[in-house]
């Protein structure tokens, strides 16, 4: 049995279309189906070897039913033929030498090598060789009884540079092949019968079955489409019905993939902590990671019996904020339970570290010990070459899952395993990937690919791609991890960005798989029973049901779609439901209306002289110098040391908020030391510009709060806790209701915020609904008791705003009666983010119960976050034009004008600090100009002239 998987017995075949013309039937590789039942029919030598796959492909006589003409002696021994004690079979029998036979192959195809060794294998004979060579090269295979095989041969002529692309295992031969007409070099296909020992004695090979079958690129991309279709997606039915259980026909539905099901990400170092641009590149991708030493020995013991695990904890704390799971690497120690697996047993095909010191029993101690520890999360051998390299003896498929029986059977482990493969790949041999993954999927346990990378070449982005579309469409493998962290230095083997985190080529094939593996939007209509079918990749999805029957369209309900959907109907009630069309003109004519309303008032000016005689007919000039609605934006340290950056934001701004320099890991690089050296120039900065300060109060309330008592407008108590809890998993559930009540008796002057993310921006996270939002604010009041200031802070972190969702959010935050802030708003990059900005900015000032709007989108040398205002040389962007458009709109114009008879002027003014000037033309001199607050409600001031 071979190759690409040996799961079914029978040939199949299928008509491709560049070959329909001429009448040939093309072969496709095998489907996935019964991995297990088949491995286990090779799990021990046979007595009558199998059928050969492809009928033998381009070898003739296979089954050596007409004898062994065509294949020669090479080196030394003999070459025979041999039946069965049955009388029913036929094969090929290689005595102490070796058995050899030459192929014409052809230009850029893909190969599948399989045959069977079916004899027992004598001591020192486990590992046979299949050799493939040329003039060129060969290519070496290592199997036993139980091994099966593929490869990729690209056929280049001789005088092409075959160095630049042969796998690395393709090594060149002292043997010159001959070579035909046209200048591509036949193969040879060897059986040597060898031994890995010092054994002199005389062997045997029993050959049988053998088969060679070429696939053109299109055949294999058609079977892994194919296979993809099967293994990653699933046909959903959804079943719509009123609150009466009357079927909804004709009905509109709607679904939208919010979030894939299958784990795909890559490895982060440390150094993405202090970088923002790293951050949102990584998590706006992946769902899934490894730290790449963080969390192993030598990193949180750098001294004997000094554990410090600080790194590792903020790493963790970063990757479940953004809902990205961990695995991670452990040979001892305290174990966690928050990761979704652990390298228990790590290189061990290769090495044996721990054994030569510790015991032989040390992997399968450590394997029992992960399993007490933490008993639900998923256990993994991890090793390399199993995939990249058919030549490693130490780590065939074989040996690998000898390793793991060795595992289960040494440690009677019940729990949950799994195989890693790391997959560091040169040239990748996809052919033979395909068959070692095969091999594997026979112990019936979950495959990752767990550090995926290619080594530096012209082709990376193209072997990569392979690699990546191979492990995504073979059913057994369950998750996928690159290993291509960014350091400012260099990457080790693979980029994925530059610096600025701008996609290199492999970058863009991974954004062009992760859109490829995911669900595109699907609309259609319910038919007469009321059910909508879709096929979806797996994941979480979004569903909008409308029904038209009444007249109106109501957005019904969302739900998920989890990997493990069933086929059956789920219902929707529905009740009360309406759905209100406006132009574009006429939202923006409420925004006017509402603005007017909320955000000026009617100033009556009222002068008199200094014995109180009325000033009529005196002009009056009102001129703002200063808005009174909070609006800004985030700020990095590099402000401090950039004039530019300063006067361009100190002109414009009246709010900010520290990026990260006032958190726990910004203040505390290292456990014990606190240094706010930077954080103190920042609010110096700030204060000596009049500019209010929101931060979080992080990790070390106590500190911070007590530091800065009485300087801040705001802390960001309890941050994001509608999706992570991350300090209530180590300090108790009322760690958050305890920091709220404390930070309150700190600092009792200063408004305490909840701030949290897709309230406003994405209706499908069900985390953070408005009502749980709600929910989680009546919790921290309850429990605190706390009847100080209080607010709502809402990030707004936006792709594409839907803004009356943004609107019907903000009605049900308001109904606490608490101030509401946008907190970190910014859009993500596309041709229509100043025209999204504009829209929510627009949105958030018009809305009466929102009292503050913060930015973010500090400036970088770098590159900026999700959003840039300005370029390096702070010149407006599209997106800073609207900035500078809004801030000019939303401020009163110079109003100059002559009181009336009752000395008496009238203007409507935006909220903020006006200069008033009255001259009095009658005295001929000037008055004394009077500074003051528009107040939030109409009435008169009365200057006085001397």
């Amino acid at each position: 049995m071979s190759q690409s998987g040996w799961l079914e017995q029978e040939r199949d075949v299928y008509k491709h279309t560049s070959g329909a013309s001429t009448g040939r039937s093309h072969h496709v590789p095998k489907s996935y189906e019964n991995i297990s039942s088949v491995t286990k029919k090779l799990n021990e030598c046979l007595a009558e070897p199998l059928k050969p796959q492809y009928g033998g492909g381009i070898i003739r006589n296979p089954e050596f039913s007409r004898g062994i003409p065509g294949w020669s002696i090479f080196r030394n021994g003999s070459i025979g033929e041999r039946t069965s004690g049955t009388g029913n079979n036929k094969y090929l029998v290689s005595y102490s030498g070796s058995a050899s036979k030459q192929f014409l192959l052809e230009k850029e195809k893909l190969y599948a090598f399989s045959g069977n060794q079916f004899n027992p294998p004598s001591p020192g004979f486990e590992n046979i060789e299949a050799v493939f060579k040329s003039i060129t090269f060969r290519i070496i295979f290592q199997f036993g009884c139980r091994q099966v095989t593929g490869m990729q041969i690209l056929s280049l002529p001789l005088k092409s540079a075959v160095k630049s692309y042969m796998p690395e295992q393709l090594k060149p031969s002292p043997a010159a092949g001959p070579c035909s007409k046209e200048g591509f070099p036949l193969m040879s296909l060897d059986l040597p019968c060898s031994s890995s020992s010092n054994s002199t004695a005389a062997s045997e090979i029993w050959a049988d079955s053998i088969s060679l079958q070429p696939f053109t690129a299109e055949e294999w991309r058609h079977h892994q489409t194919q296979t993809i279709q099967k293994a990653r997606t699933r046909l959903v039915r959804v079943k719509a019905m009123d609150a009466n259980g009357a079927l909804l026909r004709n009905a509109t539905v709607s679904i939208k993939q919010q979030r894939p099901g299958f784990p795909f990400g890559a490895a982060i170092p440390k150094s993405i902590l202090t970088n923002s641009l790293y951050q949102n590149w990584f998590t706006s991708r992946f769902t899934v990671t490894t730290f790449e030493n963080e969390m192993k020995w030598y990193s949180t013991e750098t001294s004997q019996g000094n554990e410090n695990y600080y790194t590792a904890d903020a790493m963790l704390a970063f990757a479940e904020q953004h809902r990205i799971a961990v695995r991670g690497t452990t040979s001892s120690g305290t174990i966690p339970s928050r990761l979704i697996a652990w390298d228990v047993n790590n290189e061990n095909l290769h090495f044996s570290f721990f054994e030569q010191r510790l015991g032989s029993g040390f992997s399968g101690d450590a394997f029992w010990r992960a399993g007490k520890l933490d008993p639900g999360t998923t256990l993994f051998l991890n090793d390399y070459n199993t995939l990249e390299q058919p030549g490693d003896t130490k780590a065939t498929p074989d040996k690998y899952l000898a390793k793991l029986k060795e595992m289960r059977d040494y440690t009677k482990y019940s729990g949950k395993i799994a195989i890693g493969v790391e997959s560091h790949f040169n040239q990748p041999n996809i052919p033979f990937m395909r068959a070692a993954l095969d091999k594997l999927a026979g112990a019936g346990v979950p495959i990752w690919l767990t550090e995926v990378d290619v080594f530096r070449s012209p082709n990376q982005a193209q072997y990569l791609e392979a690699i990546l579309r191979e492990g995504f469409s073979h059913p057994a493998v369950r998750g996928i991890v690159m290993w291509a962290g960014w350091h400012a230095e260099g990457c080790d083997r693979m980029c994925l960005t530059d610096n600025s985190f701008k996609n290199l080529p492999s970058g863009d094939v991974v954004d062009k798989l992760i859109s490829e593996w995911r669900s595109e939007t699907v609309v259609g209509r319910t038919d007469k029973n009321g059910i909508f079918e879709a096929r979806l990749f797996h994941g979480e999805h979004e569903i909008t049901v409308l029904q038209s029957s009444a007249g109106h369209y109501p957005l019904i309900r969302k739900e998920q779609c989890l990997a493990s959907i069933s086929t059956a109907a789920s219902e929707i009630w529905a009740d009360s439901i309406s759905l209100q069309p406006f132009t574009a003109e006429e939202w923006r004519h409420h925004q006017t209306q509402t603005i007017k309303k909320e955000r000026t008032r009617l100033v009556r000016v009222k002068a008199m002289d200094a014995n109180g005689a009325l000033l009529r007919n005196a002009t009056i000039s009102i001129k703002q110098q200063r808005p009174g609605f909070p609006f800004g934006a985030a700020i990095p340290k590099s402000i401090l040391t950039n004039s530019l950056y300063q006067n361009w934001f100190t002109s414009r701004f009246t709010v900010t908020t520290f990026e990260n320099e006032m958190k726990w890991y910004s203040t505390e690089t290292s456990q014990g030391n606190e240094n706010y050296y930077t954080a103190d120039a920042m609010l110096a900065f700030a204060e000596q510009h009049r500019i209010a300060l929101k931060n979080a109060a992080g990790k070390r309330l106590y500190s911070i709060v007590s530091r800065y008592k009485g300087r801040l407008i705001a802390w960001d108590v309890n941050n994001e806790n509608l999706h992570f809890s991350f300090f209530e998993q180590r300090l108790g559930s009322g760690f958050s209701g305890d920091a709220f009540w404390q930070a309150g008796k700190l600092d009792p002057g200063t408004m305490l915020f909840l701030n949290d993310y897709n309230t406003l921006e994405q209706p499908g996270d069900t985390k953070a609904t408005p009502d749980k939002y709600l929910a989680k604010l009546k919790e921290m009041r309850d429990y605190t008791k706390y009847s100080g200031k209080i607010a709502i802070g809402v990030e707004s972190h936006f792709n594409q705003p839907n803004i009356p969702f943004m609107r019907a959010a903000l009605d049900k935050l308001a109904g606490a009666g608490v101030p509401i802030w946008l907190t970190e708003v910014d859009v993500f990059r596309s041709p229509n983010q100043a025209q999204y900005l504009e829209a929510i900015l627009r949105e958030g000032f018009s809305y009466p119960a929102v009292r503050g709007i913060v930015m973010w989108a500090g400036w970088h040398a770098e590159g900026c976050d999700r959003m840039c205002l300005t370029d390096s040389n702070f010149k407006n962007l599209p997106s800073g034009d609207v900035v500078d458009k809004l801030i000019s709109e939303w401020r009163s114009e110079t109003v100059v004008g002559r009181t009336d008879n009752n000395g008496i002027f009238e203007a409507r003014l935006f909220h903020g600090e006006h200069e008033i000037t009255v001259l009095q033309s009658s005295a001929g001199h000037l008055s004394v100009n009077q500074e003051g607050a528009v107040l939030s409600s109409e009435g008169m001031m009365q200057v006085l002239v001397v």
